[in-house]
């Protein structure tokens, strides 16, 4: 009988070593599975942290369309400077989220053909794109709004602010402000024909546009007469009020003063004098 139990014993031994290879080439194995995925999934996320950080988009052009002072339509241009595909899943604007919007090819040798991007939909940007982007301001008529919140509304003397997340969770944006009006009271000596006249002069010359790539374009003035009531208007960066102007040195004066930047945006100031 013991012959046998050493036998046993024997079998027993080489089934335990057997079992015991057997999970060490599947732990092995388990393991090679998961250092293998580990390094393709690290590699997937270098690659996207990668394609992330050479994303880049600009926004510009910002150009409104004003009823009055306020926005209508709001049109800007949206360049890739991607070496890759770009897709823009979110426009804002103010932080209001836009609904829908059309969109436009910018190209020297193509018509302008506004296509619509419905709710949800997304716009993808080829490498070194440029597209016409117009959204519309509507809070009568809410079926016109391009925005979530259809009474979202914008006036000329607001700041604006127009930002557009990606897919690779990249933001890009541009803000633009209003001109700030700046209306002083100088005075110049004029010849009358037989002596000098001291004359006033409205200037608005000291007006800023804090951004350097949009400008002045337009000055409009309203004096009222605060004695004898009356009101006049006219534009221009100065205006002298001598005989062109129903002016009298008695009375008090307030005079108003609208400034309108290149960018479609406003600013006024009004100051009073005697």
């Amino acid at each position: 009988m013991r012959p046998i139990r050493r036998e046993a014993r024997g079998l027993s031994e080489i089934v335990g070593t057997l079992m015991l290879v057997l999970i060490v080439v599947g732990a092995a194995t388990s393991l090679s599975i998961f250092v293998t995925e580990y390094q393709r999934q690290l590699q997937s996320q270098e690659a996207y942290v990668h394609d992330q950080q050479l994303e880049k988009l600009r926004v510009t052009e910002v150009t409104p369309a004003l009823v009055g002072t306020s926005f209508v339509s709001m049109t800007f241009d949206v360049a890739s400077e991607s070496s890759e595909t770009s897709v823009v899943t979110s426009f804002y604007v103010n932080g209001n989220p836009v609904e829908s919007y059309n969109v436009a090819e910018i190209s020297p040798n193509a018509s302008t053909v506004w296509v619509p991007i419905a709710p949800g939909g997304q716009l993808s940007l080829d490498q070194h794109e440029q597209v016409a982007v117009i959204v519309y301001f509507n809070p009568s008529t809410p079926s016109n709004s391009s925005f979530y919140d259809t009474s979202f509304d914008l006036s000329s003397s607001s700041y604006v602010t127009i930002a557009l997340q990606t897919a690779y969770q990249n933001q890009f944006q541009i803000a633009e402000v209003p001109p700030t009006a700046i209306a002083v009271v100088t005075t110049i000596n004029t010849w009358t024909g037989t002596g000098y006249s001291t004359v006033l002069v409205l200037d608005g010359s000291q007006s800023v546009e804090p951004d350097q790539n949009n400008s002045i374009v337009q000055w409009s003035w309203t004096l009222t007469d605060l004695t004898t009531p009356g009101t006049q208007s006219f534009s221009g960066e100065k205006w002298a009020l001598d005989g062109a102007t129903t002016y009298s040195p008695t009375d008090s004066y307030s005079a108003a003063l609208t400034v309108l930047s290149s960018n479609g945006l406003s600013g006024s100031t009004t100051i009073t004098f005697v």
